[in-house]
């Protein structure tokens, strides 16, 4: 369902003291669906927040039209809505949160938190005991931890990332054991890093999109790598460099295919909505760890066996990947078991 629609929004700034009028924002088009997210993208001064705002109408629009579909009042056009049904909207239904949040001074946030829900017509006792459950850090933590969709996540994000650790290994892999020219070996280097850059993070959103699955995604991905590397542990010297270039772009395109991705899986995996920022942040403190261990080791690994390294390497790398591959395939599995209680539970309904 529809829940926002914005067509032709516009708003000027007049200085009186330069005479002079800014445009913030103009010919704004977009619509919002229940349950969606969307995220505006746009330089400094661009005019994000003056979108915000005037939804919020903390800002008047000097044009176009904002229609909000409310619980309470049915289709509500903003920007003539009335001061009253405006208040009751931002009370109830319609939320903001300023880059630079102003508040009350010497008030902690569980008193925020019971504020609110006061001047909601929550009891004092019920609203104190919710303003303490949703404040309440430590024990946030210690669910979000015990949940198994945390760590399927956080599997996600390690596999992807220490791939790509792994990629830069390949230009010293090509000229120490495949014997590749140098020259030739950082031509493709470049190539990979920021040819696949600009490639593959958006076509993993659009195969996201499109396959409505970022698992089934990661999957390809996974399988991509496994083959791949499989190939490169088996390879002689004197591999035609065709056949490396195209390894190369392959596996790196599959990579940045997965950095596309993976962060999708927490709605997948059935990570509630008020737990998603809390949740993303835990799996990605865990997902990027490999920047804490797998040069090291991986520099050990060269030390101590010279080209022989490399075998370790893309074996443990085919370890991730494998295992990575079995979260992908657990988060499947959870989200067809959650599309099995929601038809269950509408069947009893």
């Amino acid at each position: 369902m529809e829940i926002l629609k914005i067509e032709n929004l516009a708003k000027n700034f007049y200085l009186h003291n330069a005479k002079k009028e800014i445009h913030s924002c103009q010919n704004i088009n977009f619509t919002l669906e229940q349950g969606q997210f969307i995220g505006i993208v746009g330089l400094s001064g661009a005019g994000k927040s003056t979108i915000l705002k005037c939804i919020h109408r903390t800002y008047l629009a000097s044009t176009g039209k904002i229609t909000y579909q409310s619980e309470a009042f049915g289709e509500v056009e903003l920007t003539t809505a009335p001061e009253r049904q405006i208040l009751f909207l931002r009370k109830n239904e319609i939320g903001y949160v300023s880059q630079f949040l102003n508040v009350m001074p010497r008030t902690t946030a569980r008193e925020h938190v019971m504020n609110a829900l006061l001047e909601r017509g929550v009891d004092a006792a019920e609203a104190k005991e919710k303003a303490a459950k949703k404040t309440n850090v430590v024990a946030d933590f210690l669910m979000i931890m015990k949940q198994p969709a945390t760590w399927l996540v956080a599997i996600s994000i390690f596999a992807v990332y220490s791939f790509l650790t792994t990629l830069t290994y390949f230009t010293p892999y090509f000229t120490d054991v495949l014997g590749v020219a140098v020259t030739f070996s950082g031509g493709v280097a470049i190539l990979r890093q920021h040819g696949m850059t600009l490639l593959g993070a958006p076509i993993g959103g659009i195969l996201t999109d499109k396959v409505g699955s970022p698992s089934k995604v990661l999957l390809g991905v996974y399988t991509i790598g496994i083959l791949g590397l499989g190939y490169l542990l088996v390879a002689d010297a004197g591999v035609a460099a065709q056949l490396l270039i195209a390894l190369t772009l392959i596996m790196s395109a599959a990579v940045y295919i997965g950095l596309g991705a993976y962060y999708a899986t927490i709605t997948e995996a059935g990570v509630s909505r008020n737990l998603t920022a809390s949740t993303i942040g835990i799996a990605a403190a865990v997902g990027f760890s490999p920047d804490l261990f797998q040069f090291t080791l991986f520099g050990y690994w060269l030390d101590t066996l010279g080209t022989q390294a490399y075998t370790y390497m893309f074996i443990f790398q085919a370890v991730v990947l494998v295992i990575g591959a079995l979260a992908a395939l657990k988060i499947l599995h959870i989200k067809k078991k959650n599309a099995q209680n929601v038809c269950a539970v509408a069947e009893a309904e």
